[in-house]
């Protein structure tokens, strides 16, 4: 009975010593991510549309992983190799990555 106090007390302490330090870590992630909107909102870019940090990774990358994909539906390729990467190597679970994903 009393070594399960000491473990019930024991542990409210360390919930106590942890609190100040969430409380911390959250106050300082909401203010990195205001200043992040802040920054994007100045520079106009948005989540979504033409603005937005994915368009430069569209231009540079994605638009060549599609070109690979429509190739290959055109019936130029194979579904499971390519040539396309370094080395080659399956173009299903390239194309999962990069291609299939809503995000």
């Amino acid at each position: 009975m009393i070594q399960n106090k000491k473990a019930t007390s024991h542990a409210s302490s360390l919930r106590a010593r942890r609190r100040p330090f969430l409380l911390a870590a959250g106050i300082s992630s909401l203010f990195i991510l205001l200043l992040l909107a802040a920054a994007f909102a100045c520079n106009q870019l948005w989540p979504f549309g033409e603005k937005s940090l994915l368009v430069f990774d569209m231009r540079s990358q994605y638009v060549d992983f599609f070109e690979a994909l429509r190739r290959l539906l055109h019936g130029d390729g194979n579904l499971f190799y390519t040539f396309s990467r370094m080395l080659g190597g399956d173009f299903y679970a390239f194309a999962a990555y990069y291609l299939f994903s809503p995000f």
